[in-house]
């Protein structure tokens, strides 16, 4: 993985959380803030220190230019942050700066996949990029054991996704190994158990080879016409019937001599 794949997993993921600030009740909004600063404190956090540095030190006039211009816009970022942490849930302007923070953050994302992302992975080596995010993963976890237990917790709630690995995403993994075993074994002991549910007669006309289904039926029929003579057995009746025609053909051929 190159660095630039890897920050775009820390977008992807808060922009999953701005869109459920956007499709849930304001009630909702000052947990769903929690989780947005975590993830945005961690993000800005590891930018800074790995990711941008090497950009503004051998990239060119305009990465350097747009790299500063980042470095700007985390810092305004870092003040709404502020300023709504401080806020009670109920502040008549925690909304409206909710709102204006997601903005903000939107078309920074969107500065950096559009713009700054690809002069990186054509200016850098992919050896460079895979050691900046290699760089950027150890300074992730060595930053998170910085956090307090409620932004630690707030966390952990953002990476509930399925593509999200760790604590939670191995729980995850794990549950559906185990349900998708237990299908697999009640597939099978199904299939064995079936026929002991089946009726006598079912098991009979699977004896003369028929189709289970055809077979069931075809049972039905000749189970009076067994008590008679099979040389009356009609032999266009079931398909099971058919299987019996040559027998009879062969007796009468027999008795005919």
């Amino acid at each position: 993985m190159i660095a630039t794949d890897l920050l775009k997993e820390d977008h992807r993921r808060v922009d999953r959380l701005f869109k459920k600030v956007k499709d849930t009740p304001k009630g909702e909004h000052p947990a769903l803030f929690k989780q947005i600063k975590a993830e945005l404190d961690v993000h800005a956090h590891i930018e800074e220190v790995v990711f941008y540095p090497p950009l503004e030190a051998k990239g060119n006039k305009e990465l350097k230019d747009i790299t500063r211009e980042g470095i700007e816009e985390h810092r305004q970022a870092k003040m709404f942050l502020k300023e709504l942490d401080g806020m009670s849930a109920g502040h008549k302007q925690f909304e409206a700066k909710l709102k204006v923070l997601m903005e903000d953050i939107e078309h920074h994302v969107k500065e950096e996949e559009d713009e700054m992302f690809p002069m990186v992975e054509d200016q850098f080596s992919t050896a460079a990029q895979e050691k900046m995010a290699a760089d950027l993963k150890k300074e992730k976890a060595k930053f998170i054991k910085t956090l307090s237990a409620d932004e630690v917790a707030a966390l952990k709630a953002s990476m509930n996704a399925p593509e999200e690995k760790g604590v939670v995403g191995t729980i995850l993994d794990k549950a559906k190994e185990m349900v998708g075993g237990m299908f697999a074994s009640s597939g099978n002991g199904g299939t064995k158990k079936s026929p002991a549910k089946s009726t006598g007669k079912t098991a009979a006309a699977k004896s003369n080879g028929g189709p289970r289904s055809t077979a069931s039926g075809g049972s039905k029929a000749k189970a009076p016409a067994a008590k008679k003579t099979s040389a009356k057995a009609p032999a266009s009746r079931t398909s099971a019937s058919k299987t019996k025609s040559p027998s009879s053909k062969s007796k009468n051929a027999t008795a005919a001599k």
